[in-house]
This record gives C-alpha cells, sequence and structure tokens, in this order.
C-alpha cells in the first residue's frame, strides 16, 4: 500500500500538497493537481480511513478542551460568587477562542445568570484593542458593573491587565479575572 509521502515524490511536490489535493482545504494549482492525481493512480493510492478518523478526533477533542476549560474557569468565578461575569474574546474566528467562549456561556446558562448584550467583547489580536474592550467591558453601569472577566487568550488577559489600573480598580476586590491560555 502506497503512503502519502511516496505520493509527494512521485509526483515532485510537499507532502502538503497531497494533503490539499486529497482532503481539498486550500487552493492547488492545476498542474500541481494533476501531477498528484497521476502519482495516485499510479501508486494506486488510497486514504487510511484510521489515520483521517484519528486526525479528526484529535481536533474535536482540542475543541471539546477549549470549551471545557472555558466552562470551568466561568465555573470557579460563579463559585466564587460572580454574577455579573464578562468575556473578552478575539476577533480572530480561530475555532479554539470560539470554543472556550462557548464554554463560558454554557457554564453561566447552566447557572441561570443571564448574558446581556454587551458582556461580551471582542478584540484584535492585540493587547491595546483587549484594553479597550476592558474599557468597554468594565465601565460601570449604574451599580451594574461587571464583577468578573472570564478572557479566552494570554493576549486579552494582558490588554485586560492594563484597564484595571487606570480606572483605579483593584483585582481582586473590585474585579476577578480568568485568562485562559499559556502566557506568551
Amino acid at each position: 500500500m502506497a503512503t502519502m509521502r511516496e505520493v509527494a515524490e512521485r509526483a515532485g511536490v510537499s507532502l502538503t500538497t497531497v494533503s490539499h489535493v486529497i482532503n481539498g482545504p486550500r487552493f492547488v494549482s492545476e498542474a500541481f493537481e494533476a501531477c498528484v492525481r497521476e502519482a495516485i493512480d499510479e501508486l494506486d493510492y488510497r486514504p487510511d480511513r484510521r489515520a483521517r478518523s484519528l486526525h479528526r478526533g484529535r481536533s474535536e477533542t482540542i475543541a471539546v478542551i477549549n470549551e471545557r476549560g472555558g466552562y470551568e474557569a466561568a465555573t470557579h468565578l460563579i463559585e466564587l460568587g460572580h454574577r455579573r461575569i464578562g468575556a473578552i474574546n478575539e476577533i480572530s474566528g480561530i475555532r479554539s477562542f470560539d470554543d472556550r467562549i462557548r464554554g463560558w456561556e454554557s457554564a453561566l446558562n447552566d447557572a441561570g445568570i443571564e448574558i446581556r448584550e454587551g458582556n461580551i467583547r471582542q478584540a484584535g489580536l492585540e493587547i491595546e484593542g483587549a484594553a479597550m474592550a476592558a474599557k468597554a467591558l468594565l465601565s460601570n453601569r449604574m451599580g451594574d458593573r461587571i464583577t468578573a472577566v472570564f478572557t479566552s487568550s494570554s493576549l486579552m488577559t494582558l490588554g485586560l491587565l492594563r484597564y484595571p489600573r487606570t480606572a483605579e480598580l483593584r483585582c481582586p476586590e473590585d474585579v476577578s479575572l480568568v485568562g485562559f491560555d499559556d502566557p506568551p
């Protein structure tokens, strides 16, 4: 049974190009695709279904871990007594960040805590954007101020940490913070 590596060698392309032709996640030029298809036919290559399912399973496992992490972070804040919990997420569209926020939302829903409009703020992939999102989230709303914040990444946490100092908020006395991710 031929391998993807053998197909790549026969076609004179990278292993990644063969993967893109087989799985279709990205554009491959017609010339390269024709070389890969020819090599597949010549070598009678057949994708290994077990390997594919393992790869997909790994992706699903990561999503579950990210969602569970967001859920556990929000649950921790709820157990501390917080009921007005905000979140800052990256607008990058990266699935892992969205999974974390989905977990946060699930925890709040399970605890019967309403997620109000404006309780989730988004920022670009930079610290300054996160600081601006923190300002919007933590600005006093006439006694209904957010008392805890969950961030979906270390960059969001760093940006969030800039705002309380300028607003004379103390952590954790005035606002509790839980971030998800390893520091950069």
